[in-house]
Protein backbone atom coordinates (compact mmCIF):
# COMPACT_ATOMS: atom_id res chain seq x y z
CA UNK A 1 0.00 0.00 0.00
CA UNK A 2 0.87 3.68 -0.12
CA UNK A 3 0.52 6.05 2.83
CA UNK A 4 0.53 9.43 1.06
CA UNK A 5 0.60 11.12 -2.33
CA UNK A 6 1.69 14.76 -2.37
CA UNK A 7 0.75 16.80 -5.45
CA UNK A 8 2.98 19.87 -5.46
CA UNK A 9 3.77 20.80 -9.08
CA UNK A 10 2.78 24.33 -10.03
CA UNK A 11 3.43 27.33 -12.27
CA UNK A 12 2.36 30.94 -12.04
CA UNK A 13 1.24 31.11 -15.65
CA UNK A 14 0.36 34.14 -17.71
CA UNK A 15 -0.10 37.40 -15.81
CA UNK A 16 -2.03 40.52 -16.68
CA UNK A 17 -5.52 42.05 -16.77
CA UNK A 18 -8.22 39.68 -17.97
CA UNK A 19 -8.70 41.45 -21.37
CA UNK A 20 -5.08 40.55 -22.17
CA UNK A 21 -5.53 36.81 -21.70
CA UNK A 22 -6.38 34.06 -24.17
CA UNK A 23 -7.76 30.55 -23.75
CA UNK A 24 -4.31 29.00 -24.10
CA UNK A 25 -3.14 30.90 -21.01
CA UNK A 26 -5.77 29.12 -18.93
CA UNK A 27 -5.08 25.77 -20.57
CA UNK A 28 -1.34 26.05 -19.85
CA UNK A 29 -1.97 26.68 -16.14
CA UNK A 30 -4.48 23.84 -15.88
CA UNK A 31 -2.11 21.44 -17.67
CA UNK A 32 0.41 21.80 -14.85
CA UNK A 33 -1.55 22.89 -11.79
CA UNK A 34 -4.65 20.73 -12.12
CA UNK A 35 -4.83 17.87 -14.63
CA UNK A 36 -1.65 16.05 -13.48
CA UNK A 37 -2.98 16.21 -9.92
CA UNK A 38 -6.15 14.39 -11.03
CA UNK A 39 -4.21 11.81 -13.03
CA UNK A 40 -1.69 11.02 -10.28
CA UNK A 41 -4.36 10.80 -7.59
CA UNK A 42 -6.42 8.44 -9.74
CA UNK A 43 -3.49 6.21 -10.70
CA UNK A 44 -2.38 5.68 -7.11
CA UNK A 45 -5.85 5.34 -5.62
CA UNK A 46 -5.80 1.50 -5.38
CA UNK A 47 -2.54 1.62 -3.38
CA UNK A 48 -3.89 4.40 -1.16
CA UNK A 49 -7.06 2.44 -0.47
CA UNK A 50 -5.11 -0.63 0.61
CA UNK A 51 -3.19 1.45 3.20
CA UNK A 52 -6.00 3.83 4.24
CA UNK A 53 -3.70 6.53 2.92
CA UNK A 54 -3.88 10.24 2.20
CA UNK A 55 -3.82 12.63 -0.74
CA UNK A 56 -2.25 16.02 -0.03
CA UNK A 57 -2.83 18.69 -2.66
CA UNK A 58 -1.02 22.00 -2.97
CA UNK A 59 -3.67 24.63 -3.49
CA UNK A 60 -3.43 28.30 -2.49
CA UNK A 61 -5.41 30.84 -0.54
CA UNK A 62 -6.02 32.26 -4.04
CA UNK A 63 -8.11 29.16 -4.64
CA UNK A 64 -10.58 30.65 -2.16
CA UNK A 65 -10.20 34.37 -2.92
CA UNK A 66 -9.43 35.58 -6.43
CA UNK A 67 -6.62 38.04 -7.10
CA UNK A 68 -6.88 40.04 -10.31
CA UNK A 69 -4.03 39.82 -12.81
CA UNK A 70 -3.52 36.12 -12.10
CA UNK A 71 -6.70 34.65 -13.58
CA UNK A 72 -5.14 31.47 -15.10
CA UNK A 73 -3.32 30.61 -11.86
CA UNK A 74 -6.32 31.45 -9.69
CA UNK A 75 -8.67 29.42 -11.89
CA UNK A 76 -6.42 26.36 -11.66
CA UNK A 77 -6.28 26.64 -7.87
CA UNK A 78 -10.06 26.99 -7.62
CA UNK A 79 -10.21 23.76 -9.63
CA UNK A 80 -7.83 22.08 -7.17
CA UNK A 81 -10.03 23.19 -4.28
CA UNK A 82 -13.21 21.89 -5.89
CA UNK A 83 -11.67 18.59 -6.95
CA UNK A 84 -10.18 18.05 -3.48
CA UNK A 85 -13.50 18.71 -1.73
CA UNK A 86 -15.26 16.27 -4.06
CA UNK A 87 -12.56 13.60 -3.62
CA UNK A 88 -12.50 14.04 0.16
CA UNK A 89 -16.22 13.37 0.49
CA UNK A 90 -16.29 10.58 -2.07
CA UNK A 91 -13.20 8.72 -0.84
CA UNK A 92 -13.94 8.83 2.89
CA UNK A 93 -15.95 5.56 2.76
CA UNK A 94 -12.94 4.00 0.99
CA UNK A 95 -10.62 4.91 3.85
CA UNK A 96 -8.69 7.56 1.89
CA UNK A 97 -8.50 11.13 3.22
CA UNK A 98 -7.80 14.25 1.15
CA UNK A 99 -6.11 17.40 2.47
CA UNK A 100 -5.34 20.86 1.10
CA UNK A 101 -2.33 23.08 1.71
CA UNK A 102 -3.39 26.72 1.24
CA UNK A 103 -0.38 29.03 1.52
CA UNK A 104 -0.47 32.76 1.15
CA UNK A 105 2.40 34.61 -0.53
CA UNK A 106 5.87 33.17 0.06
CA UNK A 107 9.14 33.92 -1.69
CA UNK A 108 9.29 31.14 -4.29
CA UNK A 109 9.82 30.96 -8.04
CA UNK A 110 6.12 31.63 -8.58
CA UNK A 111 6.29 34.95 -6.70
CA UNK A 112 9.76 35.93 -7.96
CA UNK A 113 9.60 39.65 -8.80
CA UNK A 114 11.80 39.50 -11.91
CA UNK A 115 9.94 36.47 -13.27
CA UNK A 116 6.55 38.07 -12.65
CA UNK A 117 7.59 41.24 -14.48
CA UNK A 118 8.81 39.11 -17.38
CA UNK A 119 5.53 37.19 -17.58
CA UNK A 120 3.53 40.41 -17.38
CA UNK A 121 5.52 42.06 -20.18
CA UNK A 122 5.46 38.88 -22.27
CA UNK A 123 1.68 39.05 -22.35
CA UNK A 124 1.67 42.80 -23.03
CA UNK A 125 3.95 42.48 -26.08
CA UNK A 126 1.48 40.21 -27.88
CA UNK A 127 -1.48 42.60 -27.46
CA UNK A 128 -3.11 44.21 -30.47
CA UNK A 129 -2.79 47.94 -31.03
CA UNK A 130 -6.19 48.70 -29.46
CA UNK A 131 -5.24 47.12 -26.15
CA UNK A 132 -1.75 48.62 -26.21
CA UNK A 133 -3.35 52.04 -26.61
CA UNK A 134 -5.62 51.31 -23.65
CA UNK A 135 -2.66 50.10 -21.57
CA UNK A 136 0.36 52.19 -22.66
CA UNK A 137 3.81 50.89 -21.78
CA UNK A 138 4.42 53.74 -19.32
CA UNK A 139 1.33 52.77 -17.29
CA UNK A 140 2.28 49.09 -17.39
CA UNK A 141 5.83 49.77 -16.21
CA UNK A 142 4.61 52.00 -13.38
CA UNK A 143 2.08 49.37 -12.30
CA UNK A 144 4.56 46.48 -12.34
CA UNK A 145 7.08 48.53 -10.35
CA UNK A 146 4.48 49.30 -7.69
CA UNK A 147 3.25 45.72 -7.66
CA UNK A 148 6.80 44.44 -7.21
CA UNK A 149 7.28 46.66 -4.17
CA UNK A 150 4.01 45.42 -2.63
CA UNK A 151 4.87 41.78 -3.36
CA UNK A 152 8.29 42.17 -1.76
CA UNK A 153 6.63 43.34 1.47
CA UNK A 154 3.82 40.79 1.35
CA UNK A 155 5.84 37.65 0.59
CA UNK A 156 7.23 35.73 3.55
CA UNK A 157 10.70 34.22 3.27
CA UNK A 158 9.93 31.55 5.87
CA UNK A 159 8.91 28.70 3.57
CA UNK A 160 9.47 26.26 6.45
CA UNK A 161 5.87 27.05 7.46
CA UNK A 162 4.67 25.43 4.25
CA UNK A 163 6.94 22.42 4.77
CA UNK A 164 5.59 22.09 8.31
CA UNK A 165 2.03 22.06 6.97
CA UNK A 166 2.97 19.24 4.61
CA UNK A 167 4.51 17.28 7.48
CA UNK A 168 1.38 17.69 9.59
CA UNK A 169 -0.88 16.67 6.72
CA UNK A 170 1.17 13.49 6.25
CA UNK A 171 1.70 12.55 9.91
CA UNK A 172 -1.12 14.01 12.05
CA UNK A 173 -3.38 11.44 13.66
CA UNK A 174 -6.40 13.57 12.79
CA UNK A 175 -5.27 15.78 9.90
CA UNK A 176 -7.25 18.85 8.92
CA UNK A 177 -9.11 19.16 5.65
CA UNK A 178 -7.26 22.46 5.07
CA UNK A 179 -3.96 23.88 6.29
CA UNK A 180 -3.97 27.65 5.79
CA UNK A 181 -0.38 28.89 5.90
CA UNK A 182 0.86 32.46 6.39
CA UNK A 183 -0.36 35.59 8.11
CA UNK A 184 -1.58 37.12 4.85
CA UNK A 185 -3.63 34.02 4.07
CA UNK A 186 -5.24 33.94 7.51
CA UNK A 187 -5.68 37.63 8.27
CA UNK A 188 -5.98 39.33 4.88
CA UNK A 189 -7.33 37.04 2.18
CA UNK A 190 -9.68 34.91 4.26
CA UNK A 191 -11.01 38.08 5.90
CA UNK A 192 -11.61 39.55 2.44
CA UNK A 193 -13.36 36.33 1.45
CA UNK A 194 -15.72 36.63 4.42
CA UNK A 195 -16.77 40.19 3.52
CA UNK A 196 -19.75 40.91 1.27
CA UNK A 197 -18.63 40.87 -2.36
CA UNK A 198 -19.35 44.55 -2.91
CA UNK A 199 -16.89 45.45 -0.16
CA UNK A 200 -14.12 43.06 -1.22
CA UNK A 201 -14.61 44.07 -4.88
CA UNK A 202 -14.28 47.74 -3.94
CA UNK A 203 -11.11 47.13 -1.95
CA UNK A 204 -9.46 44.97 -4.60
CA UNK A 205 -10.30 47.18 -7.58
CA UNK A 206 -8.63 50.11 -5.85
CA UNK A 207 -5.26 48.44 -6.43
CA UNK A 208 -6.01 47.25 -9.98
CA UNK A 209 -4.41 48.66 -13.12
CA UNK A 210 -6.97 50.67 -15.06
CA UNK A 211 -6.86 51.47 -18.80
Amino acid sequence: GLWAVINNAGIGGAAGPTPWLITEDFRAAMNVNFFPLVEISTRFLPLLESANGRIINMASVLGRFSFQGLAPYVSSKYAVEGMSDAYRRCLKPHGVSVHLIEPGFFKTNITNIVENKRRFMQVWTRLNSRLKNQYPLTIVQKYTAGLSAKMDKLCSSDVSKVVSAYERAVTDLRPRARYVVGYDAKYIFLVLQALPEWISDYLMTRVDMKP
